[in-house]
């Protein structure tokens, strides 16, 4: 328990952490919740607090000023493992040789790492710095999946659903450090359908969307399986195709219903998704496996833009965007339309390169 301490009496915050008594507590703290507080800190507080002890010294790394860099497409591989890597915001296309992705399926995407199946293995993949680490041999069949943090952590968590049914759901989580696989089935107390979008980790727990807007909460620390209910209009209800997103601790969710998109933030005060009509100097990269809300260093015309991975079938030189200022997408959506991928397993997936230099690593077209 921790010391109480006497009016006027001042500590460090490092001595508080490396006290006997309650330094275990505060050093065991989920990496996703010290990365959120570190966020509001500034520059040098956030020093201080990486530097207060080994643990926290852990989320260095990862506690950066707003990221400006957009996601960048990855698209499949060439016969010869030559990949294009398309940056939309400013229309410019690299590539980068990656044969290890060749013939596989790219699960999802986080913080510049790919977690893939194939070859008979499912295992991590950053294409930027070629690190690799298996992790167990493929299983089938898979359904939705996502990790918490970079799998170079120690409390790197991989979570699958199995199968998931109105009534019940079966969960695997796979404990990268340890090597430790978890299998649990659940009931649950409401009826729960899936929306076809991979889960998200935020604040400590795998968040799950429901077609109607409900969430499928997973605890992994007490192993723990819950429904939340967010009130949500009729439209977001009916919406065929969503995407869910997590940024610095909180929900959203893209809605594709036609011709237009909505955007909602989970308004946990009063447990209802709110509607967004501005995403402020920020834009949207949606897409069923990973989906990213990122800041723009670009020109203002990419701002409160929609971005999806479907590029136009012969030039490829721009993605299908939807403005929410314009209420439109661009060009007309009709005109657009992904290669055929059909005959491949992995489709065009966003990814994450905060630390990637193009001009040293690649050959810029």
């Amino acid at each position: 328990m921790m010391k109480i301490l006497p009016c006027g009496c001042v500590r460090r915050l490092a001595d508080i952490i490396n006290d006997e008594e309650s330094g275990s507590l505060w050093s065991q703290l989920p990496i996703d919740i010290l990365v959120s507080i570190a966020l509001f800190l500034d520059k040098n507080d956030a020093v201080q607090f990486c530097s207060t002890c080994k643990a926290w010294a852990l989320v260095a790394p990862l506690v950066k000023q707003p990221k400006a860099k957009a996601p960048l497409l990855l698209l499949p591989p060439d016969s010869d493992g030559t990949c294009e890597l398309f940056d939309v915001t400013h229309r410019k296309t690299h590539f980068i040789h990656a044969p290890e992705i060749m013939k596989t399926e790219m699960l999802y995407s986080r913080d510049g790492w790919l977690l893939a199946s194939g070859n008979g293995f499912t295992f991590f993949l950053n294409p930027f710095t070629k690190e690799k680490i298996q992790l167990f041999p493929s299983r089938v069949p898979r359904y939705l999946c996502a990790f918490s943090s970079q799998p170079v952590l120690p409390d790197c968590l991989v979570f699958f659903i199995r199968s998931l049914y109105p009534n019940r759901v079966r969960i695997e989580m796979y404990r990268v450090h340890s090597k430790k696989m978890t299998d649990a089935t659940f009931r649950n107390e409401k009826p729960f359908k899936q929306a076809s979008t991979n889960p998200v980790f935020c604040n400590g727990y795998f968040y799950c969307l429901g077609k109607d807007g409900k969430l499928g909460v997973f605890n992994p620390r007490d192993l723990i399986w819950t429904i939340s209910s967010p009130r949500a209009d009729t439209d977001f209800k009916k919406s065929e195709v969503k995407y869910l997103i997590q940024s610095r601790g909180e929900l959203f969710v893209a809605c594709e219903a036609g011709a237009k998109v909505r955007v909602f933030w989970l308004e946990r005060s009063k447990m209802k998704w709110t509607e967004m009509k501005k995403l402020g100097k920020r834009m949207l990269f949606l897409h069923s496996n990973s989906s990213f809300l990122a800041g723009t260093d670009s020109d203002e015309h990419n701002v409160n833009r929609i971005f999806f991975p479907r590029m136009r079938r012969y030039t490829r030189k721009c993605c299908v965007s939807f403005s929410l200022d314009a209420c439109r997408y661009h060009p007309s959506r009709e005109l657009f339309e992904c290669r055929n991928f059909d005959s491949d397993m992995m489709k065009p997936l966003w990814i994450e390169a905060e630390e990637f230099d193009p001009l040293a690593k690649l050959v810029q077209s």
